[in-house]
């Protein structure tokens, strides 16, 4: 009995020893969404194009710290499983693998895409002139450098194929005349797949940030080009107002076009409780099938609790 004791005693001294060594702590956020389309192709006549819909994500996370300095965090999301994170940071850097390949290839990547919930994924419409930078499943962040920060990410496609993503992209941020101004490259390549670029700039001041933005992706069929600007104003500290209008085209087919304009408010209506409303205005020419050409218009209004 006593060395049952004596064995029950050191395993919980062990458990309470791994339980200390690192934080545990628990986070997520649940997201309803209502949302209004018309348009004329998909959501016309008999359809509404209403509806509603709520979904959440819950994270559980682990984060210690070595006695030399170096921090490792693994996550995962405990209500979809597939977006396991582990983060090893240190002087050198940060690596990071995230099962979702959402890695920190594609971080010097930019868009002027800014609206709290654009409507661009509705009925037919495809906008394929954004940011496409891969940002991996294998990923790496350099510590500052006189302003700059330097990324890459890789994922291999599997076993069963020969498809394998590199990416590299740099950021550099500094002061200029009272405004703080972010620039950003980057770029990815895919050995069965895309190749996708992007260009931006980022200026802030005074509660007003302008963000302005070139990105591309291209295979043997297409080649995207799309541009796009936002407007960002902080009015207080619960609200900000974004505006933002996109477009692109497709070298490759004369007749593809994507354009679209929106304005969101998003507003904190207590810590963890925001809301936000968006208008989207947009116009679509698919190119190779008119059936899929679209316009029209689309609401969607969010309440969000986040813990």
């Amino acid at each position: 009995m006593r060395k049952v004791l004596l064995t029950s005693t050191a395993l919980v001294a062990l458990g309470v020893s791994a339980a200390s060594a690192a934080d545990i702590s628990i986070s997520g956020n649940s997201t309803f969404n209502y949302k209004s389309i018309s348009d004329s192709n998909v959501y016309s006549g008999a359809a509404d194009g209403n509806s509603m819909s709520i979904g959440g994500e819950l994270y559980v996370t682990s984060t210690a710290t070595s006695d030399s300095g170096m921090t490792y965090t693994t996550s995962i999301d405990a209500a979809n499983g597939d977006e396991a994170v582990l983060t090893v940071s240190a002087d050198f850097g940060k690596v990071s693998i995230k099962q979702d390949n959402g890695g920190d290839g594609d971080a010097a990547a930019m868009s002027g895409d800014v609206a709290a919930d654009e409507t661009t994924s509705i009925s037919s419409v495809s906008f394929d002139g954004d940011e496409a930078v891969a940002g991996g499943m294998v990923s790496y962040a350099s510590p500052s450098i006189s302003g700059a920060n330097i990324y890459a990410g890789y994922s291999d496609g599997g076993a069963n194929n020969s498809d394998a993503t590199t990416s590299f992209g740099i950021k550099y941020a500094t002061e200029a005349a009272g405004a703080s101004v972010t620039l950003g490259y980057a770029a990815s390549s895919a050995d069965d797949g895309y190749d996708a670029t992007s260009y931006g700039v980022k200026v802030s001041a005074n509660g007003l940030a302008v963000t302005l933005a070139a990105n591309g992706k291209e295979d043997a069929d297409e080649s995207y080009e799309g541009t796009s600007i936002g407007l960002t104003y902080t009015v207080s500290d619960a609200m900000a107002i974004q505006v933002h209008s996109k477009n692109a085209e497709d070298s490759k087919n004369s007749n593809y076009d994507y354009s679209e304009s929106a304005i969101s408010a998003t507003y904190t209506i207590a810590s963890g409780l925001t809301s936000a409303i968006t208008y989207t205005n947009f116009e679509y020419n698919d190119g190779t099938d008119a059936v899929k050409d679209n316009s029209g218009s689309a609401t969607n209004i969010e309440l969000k609790v986040a813990f």
